[in-house]
This record gives structure tokens, C-alpha cells and sequence, in this order.
């Protein structure tokens, strides 16, 4: 791994790091199902069998737009497999702003009253002001 991140310094390349997590009955499914998202990129695939996280690492060049769109498209489809397998868009690296999209998909009407809750502790949205809650 080092002598692929110590390859891809010398080019403007950069990583693209997500994670998701699915029930450990899909586990095997998803990563079956990562690798073919992935197999046409620079990527690696690892994670944590125990607690059903999963991590994928794309090394691309964010510059060549035709080509980050790919990534973030294979980014989209892992997602959204794993909200299907009743898993979560961020196993342990948090929500921010790449996976907020998603969270009405995972949360439902849920996101309404994490909202709330949000606001009654941080009621001048001082805190992580537009990474959570986008709108």
C-alpha cells in the first residue's frame, strides 16, 4: 500500500476515502459488489469483518473531471447498495458534506427530529455549521 501511495505522489493524484457499513449477513455481498464497482479504477478495498465497515480508497486525479466522475459515480452506487442491504452511508468517518445527500434515503422522516435535536444544543449553529444539515 505504501508503495502505491508513495507511486501516485509524484502525479497529482489524490485519494478519495469513503466507508460504509452493511449487516454482517451482506458483508461478503458488499464487498463482491465494491470490487466490481471499482474494478476499472485505482482503488483498494478493506474493512473491518467484525462490525460490517467498509472502506474504499480511489487514487485518481480529481483535475480530469470525465474521470472523478467515475469515481464519484462508483462512490453513489456503493452507497446506495448499502442503504439496500439496510446498512449505513458512513460506518465511521462521519457524515459531512459527501454523504449528506444521502441521509434522507437512510433516515426518513428521522432527519426531521435529528434536526431538532441539533438545534436545541446549537441553537446559533456554531457547531460543524453546514456540514450536517445542508438546507
Amino acid at each position: 500500500m505504501m508503495a502505491c501511495r508513495l507511486n501516485y505522489s509524484r502525479i497529482k493524484y489524490s485519494s478519495y476515502s469513503k466507508d460504509v457499513a452493511v449487516p454482517l449477513s451482506k458483508y461478503s455481498e458488499m464487498m463482491g459488489f465494491i470490487k466490481e464497482e471499482v474494478k476499472n479504477l485505482q482503488a483498494y478495498v478493506f474493512g473491518h469483518a467484525g462490525d460490517g465497515n467498509i472502506h474504499v480508497v480511489v487514487m485518481d486525479n480529481p483535475d480530469d473531471r470525465a474521470q472523478w466522475a467515475q469515481v464519484e459515480d462508483a462512490n453513489c452506487m456503493i452507497v446506495l447498495k448499502a442503504l439496500d442491504y439496510e446498512g449505513t452511508c458512513t460506518g465511521e468517518h462521519g457524515v459531512g458534506i459527501g454523504k449528506s445527500p444521502f441521509l434522507l434515503k437512510e433516515h426518513g422522516e428521522n432527519l426531521r427530529v435529528m434536526k431538532k435535536i441539533k438545534e436545541f444544543f446549537d441553537p446559533e449553529g456554531l457547531l460543524n455549521p453546514g456540514k450536517f444539515f445542508t438546507e
